[in-house]
């Protein structure tokens, strides 16, 4: 298939990543699975380490929960939160969806010539 953003003739054309301005076929399908299986994880660490961090500074009776660090550590550590959760959203929803139509034998532009969200009657 061509790319209709680049032009380039890809055999098993899935997509044209903005992110990564390459289009997404046969031969880096694999790389690009892989890294969005890794982004998940590496939120999932995240959210746990966060998770377990915040619970043990509240457990402490001894301490105020923001007299633990200077105030500009929450600032950035809600910040990373907020990216952490809307970027975190996208990319475990990207790497299921992905996982799904490897397994059906599906690809993006078949979405969108068949105008349907994925190759599940639900989706």
């Amino acid at each position: 298939s061509h790319c209709s953003t680049c032009g380039e003739c890809i055999y098993k054309l899935d997509h044209h990543c903005m992110w990564t301005q390459t289009c997404i076929g046969h031969c880096n399908q694999r790389p690009f699975v892989l890294f969005c299986f890794y982004m998940t994880i590496g939120v999932i660490q995240f959210w746990i380490s966060t998770i377990r961090a915040f619970s043990m500074m509240t457990d402490s009776c001894d301490s105020h929960f923001f007299g633990v660090f200077e105030p500009g550590v929450y600032i950035l550590w809600g910040i990373t939160c907020f990216s952490a959760g809307v970027v975190g959203m996208m990319i475990v929803g990207l790497t299921i969806s992905h996982g799904i139509m490897i397994c059906t034998n599906f690809t993006t532009l078949d979405g969108i010539k068949k105008k349907q969200a994925g190759p599940l009657p639900v989706c």
